[in-house]
């Protein structure tokens, strides 16, 4: 359970997460001095998330191929069939 409490200027958050404290802050600070700069502190936030999609696709895509060269032995060594292989080279990029 979360709990915000206001006094003034002062914003006190129990129980709640880091990430959370920050969006709220940032949101109590938006709301104090109006909205400018909101705007540009949701894009920066789409762009953190875009690059860190694409960072995560690329790093999927990297893994499959790594996986993809591993000889026969090297499978059996790990515990996972030619078949596993397949299914894992077989998923869409986002997956």
């Amino acid at each position: 359970m979360s709990v915000l409490h206001s006094h003034e200027n002062d914003i006190v958050w129990l129980a709640g997460s880091s990430r959370r404290f920050g969006l709220l802050h940032h949101l109590a600070d938006t709301i104090r001095g109006g909205f400018a700069g909101a705007e540009s502190w949701l894009a920066e936030r789409s762009r953190r998330r875009r690059v860190r999609a694409q960072s995560t696709v690329a790093e999927r895509l990297r893994q499959r191929r790594l996986l993809a060269r591993l000889s026969d032995r090297d499978l059996k060594d790990i515990g996972v069939s030619r078949y596993d292989v397949e299914v894992e080279l077989r998923k869409p990029f986002w997956r």
